[in-house]
């Protein structure tokens, strides 16, 4: 049965927006995981920060409130990436903050790794670096008291990954599932640009067939 010439037209229209729309959805599938978590949004010390000797306090913020009940770990390295001693990591303030005392820093270049659990329940990982010499400024201790905390008492290493918790299988099947939509969405369209075609041919020959006899 050959469809009639709108009906055709109206499908190929439709197949052609296929491609645009699939790449489209997996983009957004592919952000929806970056933008439902939170992330840290000011520290003490900052990230490129150069604070003063014997600083005592690694203050973080973060977007929303932190789960106190999952996962809230905060490790210092010093400039030989080995593990410094910091007390238990504490919520702070408005229960965005996570508060650590860490044993007081000698100079060199400091990393700072953490891993907390945000509101919506997903644990959510990061660093970053600071470094500590003689005159260096007092780092800013956001909402934190040093003296609510415990003395350091644990040398913790933590991942070296800034990322969430969100599933490595998952981005591979959403993006799986865009490239074989985009795929077929194209095979479709070339389909339908091969049958215009034939049909246009077969036009042209019927045309040509029904001239006026000589």
């Amino acid at each position: 049965m050959r469809l009639q010439p709108s009906r055709r037209r109206g499908l190929r229209a439709s197949l052609r927006a296929a491609v645009p729309t699939a790449l489209a959805v997996g983009l957004l599938a592919l952000a929806m995981p970056a933008q439902a978590h939170t992330t840290l949004l000011d520290s003490g010390p900052a990230s490129g920060q150069e604070v003063n000797v014997g600083t005592e306090l690694i203050a973080l913020q973060f977007g929303e409130v932190i789960d106190p009940s999952g996962d809230l770990e905060v490790a210092v390295l010093d400039k030989d990436e080995s593990p410094l001693e910091v007390s238990a990591s504490q919520a702070g303030g408005d229960g965005s903050f996570v508060c650590t005392r860490v044993e007081p820093l000698e100079p060199g270049v400091h990393t700072v790794r953490y891993e907390v659990t945000s509101a919506d329940g997903h644990v959510v990982r990061g660093n970053y670096q600071f470094s500590v010499a003689e005159g260096g400024e007092a780092a800013d201790p956001l909402a934190c008291e040093i003296d609510a905390l415990p003395e350091p008492s644990e040398a913790k290493s933590l991942s070296d990954q800034d990322q969430s918790d969100f599933p490595e299988w998952a981005l591979w099947t959403i993006g799986g599932v865009v490239v074989v939509t985009a795929a077929l969405a194209v095979v479709a369209v070339m389909r339908s640009r091969r049958d215009e075609d034939e049909e246009s041919d077969s036009d042209d020959n019927a045309s040509g067939g029904t001239g006026p006899n000589a």
